[in-house]
This record gives structure tokens, sequence and C-alpha cells, in this order.
């Protein structure tokens, strides 16, 4: 019997991998707008890990070898072009509607969703404070670095979205990932990540976000970088622990330095959350919406929907 950690590298794709809904709906939205601009389609996919992932692994296929090339996800999103992403968005979407879906897995997808954007924002701010080459790649590797995580939560085997992940200790959560699966989130992303043909330095990044700060001293600034922005995204008491002594021995950055930098990517992050109309409280609702945009979609390509399917298919 193959090791499950073996089948889920091996079954995993990024075209399995679930967005919030309120993502899916505002991009859908925007699609259907003939004159839509890339500012504002990149402005909605740069906003979800499991989009954004899918875009570049689409742009880094053969068929699109050259944007491998291209210096920002904008360049990467006007290379693909609209009819791509309008692809990529509706069989997302569909996808999305015949998945299962509760309670749980909402909670888990609004946590991760949250967590992965304030890594994200917090990532860029500490590439500019750090003079990083590249500000948009450690926002880029600060959406992506729990990335494992969501292809742990589409395992059948164990109900991986039932765990606490806002307030479950890092520690804790490896260990039940290593019992379960045989492999824990980070090593699973970043092997991921190489396997879609993402940067060397994303990958490393996101299999070294949980490293301990002994183990990162002499390793690319962009995994210092991810491994001090995920601590400091945290909601748990790891960030006053030891998220000001990374900071000060990675980057020699003051404890006030990074309390307004935090601040500022909460600030951030709720505006976003706002304007994509996503409760981080309770709301069901946007799956019901998700549902209904399926189906105009559909109906309008003269294609019949079932109302329930176990399994993903394409309209097209």
């Amino acid at each position: 019997m193959r090791e499950i950690s073996t089948k889920l590298l091996e079954d995993a794709g990024v075209n399995k991998l679930p967005s919030l809904p309120h993502i899916l709906i505002k991009l859908l939205s925007a699609c259907r707008d003939d004159d839509v601009s890339f500012d504002k389609v990149n402005e909605i996919i740069s906003k979800d890990a499991a989009l954004s992932a899918k875009i570049i692994s689409v742009a880094n296929s053969p068929v699109y070898c050259h944007a491998r090339n291209l210096t920002s996800f904008k360049h990467t999103l006007m290379y693909l072009g609209l009819d791509t992403i309008k692809s990529i968005a509706i069989t997302a979407s569909v996808q999305q509607f015949f998945s299962k879906y509760s309670t749980h897995k909402n909670k888990f997808l609004r946590d991760f969703w949250k967590h992965a954007l304030s890594c994200a924002v917090i990532a860029r701010s500490l590439a500019k404070l750090t003079s990083y080459k590249c500000a948009e790649e450690a926002y880029l590797a600060g959406l992506l670095h729990d990335i494992g995580k969501l292809v742990l939560e589409n395992n059948a085997n164990f109900d991986y979205n039932k765990i606490d992940h806002t307030n479950h200790p890092s520690e804790e959560l490896l260990a039940i990932e290593k019992q379960n699966f045989n492999i824990s989130h980070d090593e699973l992303g970043g092997r991921l990540l190489t396997k879609w043909d993402i940067t060397e330095s994303i990958s490393d990044a996101a299999r070294f976000h949980h490293a301990e700060i002994e183990e990162i001293q002499e390793a690319h600034q962009l995994t210092k970088i991810i491994n001090l922005a995920n601590k400091l995204a945290l909601n748990t008491s790891e960030q006053n622990n030891s998220s000001f002594e990374y900071a000060h021995r990675l980057f020699d950055l003051s404890e006030s330095l990074i309390n307004d930098m935090v601040n500022s990517a909460n600030e951030e992050v709720s505006k976003v959350a706002k304007s994509l109309n996503i409760d981080i409280g309770n709301d069901d609702t946007k799956q019901v919406e998700l549902a209904q945009e399926v189906r105009d979609i559909a109906y309008s390509k003269g294609t019949h929907l079932p109302l329930e399917e176990n399994e993903s298919h394409s309209i097209f």
C-alpha cells in the first residue's frame, strides 16, 4: 500500500485547490464585464492563494513557457489573456460548486484566506524594510506559504478542517499532520510548489516557514521573510513569544516597528475583506450565491448542471 504522503503528492492537482466562494463570485462578476481591466482582475486574483497558484501553474506549463520570464503577476495575467483567465475562473467555480461544502470547510477557508493574505501583506512590508529585491515576490510567497493546507483539507480520510487552525500551536498542528498524513503542510507545500514549477525561492520559503531560527540563519532572504511574516500573521501567543526575537535576530528590527507594520497589515486585510464582502464571522450565504452564478453560466452556455454531484465537471 502506497504511503499516504506519496499519494497526496501524486494526486494533488493545482486545479483541486479550493477558494473562498466570495472571491470566485467577485471574479466571475468581473469576467462578465467585457471592459474589465487587468488591474481589476489582478486585484481579485492576487488576494487568493488557490487562484494565484492556478494562474502561475498555467503560465509555467509548456504551452506558455515564455511566461516564466515575466517580471510581475499582472504581466503574467496579461500574457495569458482574459479568455484564459475567464476559463480558469469558471472552471474553478464549477469545481467548487460540485465539491462537498460544510460549515467547518467554510470557516477553514475563511481563516486560511485571512492568514494567507495577512502573511502576504506583512511579507511585502518586510521585503521593503529589508531591501529585498522584489517585494511582489515576497507578497506571492506569503500568499502561497500555506498551500499544503488546502491539499490536506481536500483529503477525505481525516477531518482536517475541524482543527482550530487559528489558535492551535504550530508544533501541535505539524505533529497531527505527520501522524495522519506522514507529512506536514509546510513540507507538502514546498514540494508541490516545486512540482508546479514555481520558483525555488518561493518553494523553499513555503517549506521552511515553520523552521526554527537556527535553521534559517544562513538561508535565502525570502525564506527568512516568510518565516517571520508567518509568525507575525498568527493570532496566537506565538506572535508575542517568538516573533519579536526573530525580527531582531534576523533583520535587527525593533518591536515598535514590527507592531506598527502588523497593525497596518491588519487594517489592509480588513479593508480587502470588506471590499470582497467577506465576513470573517459565520457566513455560508456566499456558497449559495456561487451556486446561482454557476447555474447562470451553465444556462447561458446551454449546459444543464445537476443539483447534486460529487465530482468536478467542466462546462466547456
